[in-house]
């Protein structure tokens, strides 16, 4: 196993126990609105935009910890710090949803339960192991 599995996996450990727990995680994914509906972490919030943002905090409790999160947590980032601006304190999901799915935790689409993330295109799909890459055609 490489590196980047490794601390994929470290990384993914405490934010699954994190899920597991009765107190409220709100998960945003920073996915646009012009990406395709895919794989997601269980109860995410779209949160890409100023709207997708405010929607996911208006019923959210005040104190919830907050993760961001993406393929590959570019995009998260980019979240992450404009909710620290906001004076929040938010998580980006280290390795993004490919190290999430990469260690074998839960995944949902629009149908239930899933197991392969679409990889985006080719160059991203090298990050995403095969056991975990849907064919880049199907979206």
């Amino acid at each position: 196993m490489d590196r980047r599995r490794r601390l994929a996996l470290a990384a993914g450990a405490a934010l699954a126990d994190e899920l597991a727990r009765p107190a409220p995680l709100l998960r945003l994914e920073a996915r646009t609105s012009a990406e395709p509906a895919g794989r997601r972490l269980p109860g995410a919030r779209p949160a890409f935009d100023e709207a997708g943002v405010a929607a996911a905090f208006a019923d959210a409790p005040a104190a919830a910890p907050v993760v961001a999160y993406r393929s590959i947590g570019l995009r998260s980032a980019r979240l992450a710090q404009r909710l620290v601006a906001d004076g929040r304190a938010p998580r980006n999901l280290r390795h993004g949803l490919f190290g999430w799915a990469d260690a074998g935790r839960p995944l949902v689409d629009d149908r239930g339960p899933a197991r392969l993330v679409h990889p985006c295109h080719a160059g991203w799909g090298r990050l995403l192991s095969e056991a975990r890459r849907a064919p880049l055609e199907t979206r």
